[in-house]
């Protein structure tokens, strides 16, 4: 009856703020010391195993037990030096280097990369957008995105009978989108919200950064990076859109 009545409402979110970053450097700790431990422990026992080898065994040393622990060492000290090699990977992420690129030139030259890889058992469809588009990235950077999530996509269903991987191009809204779709083993639902985790892995032998540098860098450049919900019938098991 009165007339229009606006409000503003003033919410102090910096405790909140301050419990997230707490939350995000508790999580950020546990992985480290996590990967860190898992690798150090093994070279830790199995270097004091040798040294007794050795000072017990003298001349007479059992030499498949020495070589034997000495090759697992090697082995966890290697892993120890790509978990760190990847975790500065993430942390010296580079400001991107925008520039005009032609979008299907790029998936061309990306999938010609992906094949010389896994011609020989995952087959890669490519749907490029019928008219050129051209978006600002920074091409290097972009690329590496791609073939994290082809490469993740080819692992996830070279198992399968017949395994496929499909990038398609979208444009809508003035926005360049690309769809990365494989035919694998598809994506336990309670693990959606951890894949982009670093260091966080799902598979035998991954180590959880090809993922989290992609998303990454899809954020540097202004745009985001996510997992679909497909349809029950749908041929495709995954799918993950990178929007530009």
């Amino acid at each position: 009856m009165g007339g229009i009545v606006e409000y503003l409402a003033l919410t102090d979110v910096e405790a909140g703020l301050n419990a997230a970053e707490a939350q995000a450097l508790r999580d950020l700790l546990q992985i480290l010391s996590h990967e860190i431990m898992n690798s150090l422990t093994p070279i830790v026992s199995l270097s004091v195993t040798a040294e007794e080898l050795f000072a017990e065994g003298g001349k007479d040393l059992p030499s498949p037990l020495i070589t034997e622990a000495l090759a697992t060492i090697r082995r966890r000290a290697e892993g120890l030096d790509k978990f760190v090699r990847g975790y500065r990977d993430l942390a010296r992420l580079p400001a991107p280097d925008l520039a005009p690129v032609d979008l299907n030139a790029l998936l061309r030259e990306t999938q010609r990369i992906f094949e010389a890889r896994w011609a020989e058992s995952v087959t890669l469809e490519l749907c490029l957008h019928p008219t050129r588009v051209v978006v600002r990235v920074d091409k290097a950077q972009i690329e590496q995105a791609l073939l994290n999530l082809l490469n993740n996509a080819a692992e996830a269903c070279e198992s399968q009978p017949s395994p496929r991987v499909q990038v398609a191009v979208e444009v809508t809204d003035g926005a360049a989108t690309i769809i990365v779709r494989d035919n694998g083993i598809g994506l336990d639902p309670s693990v959606r919200d951890q894949i982009f985790q670093p260091f966080v892995s799902f598979k035998t032998n991954g180590n959880g950064i090809g993922l989290s540098l992609a998303r990454q860098i899809v954020l540097g450049h202004g745009g985001s990076l996510g997992v679909d919900t497909l349809e029950t019938e749908s041929p495709w098991k995954t799918a993950f859109r990178m929007r530009l």
